[in-house]
């Protein structure tokens, strides 16, 4: 905007009374950049004057007493509690625990019921010893940095997720859900979860790498679709 612009040219155009050529919100003020770098008139009408003076809070400040306008659409917990929620077809926070504790297929991310299996599997004394045996055998060094002690984790060279795949295939007769125990008694005597030789000792920045969405020491990609899998 030019300079030479009048007054009241400026005003009705909503620039800044200084003539800097900044747009302004409301008529008759100064941008920030003006109002902040050069000195205001003792009778400046400018909107941080006025909050300086205290002239724009409580009754005075341009918004009192309008309502915020809001969306007319209210909408309820679809599982029947009543609870205001953000939108359609949605539950409360409460009602959505209670059915997840309750029964844990009604999460969105359950599959199968391995979830449950997998970490029951991790939490036996022989997974465990076998994480112990591998970190002895290294040395407590990381086999990719060679840095010894540290925060180490113990790396499956074959995926975890894939060991346990087979597992459930050879026993298919047994459900992961209704048959949990007798499958975590059957997953003591299978080899391939405790074998020392799929395992090897990493760091945790190193065993990060390793995970899904990131990249592998020579550069390649992991490829896994599963979407519930946890990558040792």
């Amino acid at each position: 905007m030019p300079k030479n612009l009048k007054s009241k040219e400026r005003l009705e155009m909503n620039y800044c009374i200084e003539g800097c050529g900044r747009k302004v919100s409301k008529l008759g003020c100064r941008c920030h950049f003006c109002a902040s770098k050069r000195p205001h008139k003792f009778d400046c009408n400018c909107c941080i004057c006025k909050a300086k003076k205290g002239e724009s809070k409580g009754q005075n400040a341009p918004n009192y007493g309008k309502r915020r306008v809001t969306s007319s659409k209210i909408f309820l917990c679809k599982f029947g509690c009543n609870e205001k929620v953000s939108g359609k077809n949605r539950g409360c926070r409460s009602c959505s625990n209670k059915r997840i504790v309750k029964n844990p297929v009604n999460h969105w991310n359950y599959k199968n019921g391995r979830t449950d299996l997998r970490d029951r599997i991790r939490r036996l004394e022989e997974y465990s010893n076998w994480r112990t045996e591998i970190f002895k055998r290294d040395n407590y060094t990381c086999q990719e940095c060679f840095v010894r002690g540290n925060d180490l984790e113990a790396h499956h060279i074959k995926e975890f997720v894939i060991i346990l795949s087979e597992f459930l295939s050879i026993y298919s007769q047994f459900s992961p859900i209704e048959d949990k125990e007798t499958l975590v008694r059957l997953a003591i005597n299978y080899n391939d979860f405790w074998n020392i030789h799929n395992g090897k000792t990493l760091c945790k920045m190193c065993h990060n790498k390793t995970k899904k969405g990131n990249l592998f020491s020579n550069g390649e990609k992991r490829d896994s679709k599963d979407p519930m899998s946890k990558e040792d």
